[in-house]
């Protein structure tokens, strides 16, 4: 098994021959695939965990280990870029939203009361 980097994505390439050779047509990111280099890691594990995860594994349709852990890695890494992404769009909305406003003591006092007026007024 093979993989690519093409931000922002990992594309994942399997099968008989690209045991030996990574695939050579280009990727729609870039025009040359570029194999990231696979290490081995080894973890321990618990006997709860063991479990729990063989039997995540046989409900998966994964064919092995290694490949359930870089998927739930990668959807972790994904959900990561997600959250960043939400909040550069908030960033984004904040200082379109009109000037600034300092903040100071009077500002965060005034702030304060507001919100526990609505949380009163709930």
């Amino acid at each position: 098994m093979w993989l690519f980097e093409c931000e922002p994505f990992v594309v994942v390439a399997r099968g008989k021959e690209l045991d030996r050779d990574p695939p050579t047509r280009p990727f729609p990111c870039h025009d040359e695939p570029r194999p990231i280099p696979m290490t081995t890691l080894t973890i321990t594990l618990p006997g709860p965990l063991q479990e729990l995860l063989a039997r995540k594994l046989a409900d998966s349709g994964y064919a092995s280990v290694s490949e359930y852990v870089q998927a739930l890695l990668e959807a972790k890494r994904l959900e990561e870029l997600e959250a960043w992404e939400g909040l550069r769009q908030k960033v984004e909305e904040g200082l379109a939203s009109g000037p600034a406003i300092p903040a100071t003591d009077e500002f965060w006092q005034s702030f304060r009361g507001e919100l526990a007026s609505h949380r009163l007024a709930r």
